[in-house]
């Protein structure tokens, strides 16, 4: 199985990358079209607010844009661009606090029975008590359950974006999951 982090850069994303380091706005404008949408999911489920995110996002490509001189062309342009967003969620996160999770969210959801209301509502109460656990637990630990399992990363892929090794990331996502269901129980 071939990681997406460990699959051969597209040639239109190397030229797209080129062009921007040398000014190119449309080139950089294309980056942030074929990207946002990643961008904007993985922040969301980190935030659970809309707006937060979105600012989120907008601020992640404004320091991709500052630093796109610094990223090295032999990599793939998404790790490096989680690895931003990461860093401006986990400083935009410690000066707030969780709020409920927005109707945004749930639009990526995946939708197992899209005409049962008592699904849905079940579906969304669920969420948002997963939303505000994860809101308990340190920053690491939530970190690794929402790219793993919210963005639905193999654990390979998941050891890469955050640049740890596959045991690491296996040990910190075992605590991630004892410090969650710890959360689970202090509020049963």
């Amino acid at each position: 199985m071939i990681l997406e982090t460990e699959k051969k850069i597209p040639d239109f994303e190397k030229e797209l990358i080129f062009e921007a380091k040398n000014g190119n706005l449309d080139a950089f404008e294309k980056l942030v079209i074929h990207f946002q949408t990643r961008i904007f999911r993985y922040l969301l489920h980190f935030t659970g607010n809309q707006s937060n995110a979105e600012d989120l996002a907008q601020e992640t490509f404004i320091l991709f844009f500052r630093k796109i001189h610094l990223h090295d062309s032999a990599k793939p342009i998404l790790t490096w661009l989680i690895s931003i967003a990461r860093n401006v969620a986990i400083s935009s996160n410690r000066k707030c606090k969780p709020t409920p999770l927005e109707p945004a969210f749930f639009s990526f959801l995946p939708e197992k029975n899209p005409n049962n209301p008592e699904i849905i509502a079940e579906m969304k109460e669920i969420s948002n008590e997963v939303h505000l656990a994860l809101q308990e637990i340190p920053e690491d630990s939530r970190e690794i359950l929402i790219i793993r399992y919210i963005m639905d990363t193999s654990l390979e892929e998941t050891a890469k974006l955050l640049e740890i090794p596959a045991g690491t990331a296996k040990s910190r996502l075992f605590k991630a999951r004892n410090d969650l269901r710890q959360v689970f129980s202090r509020n049963d």
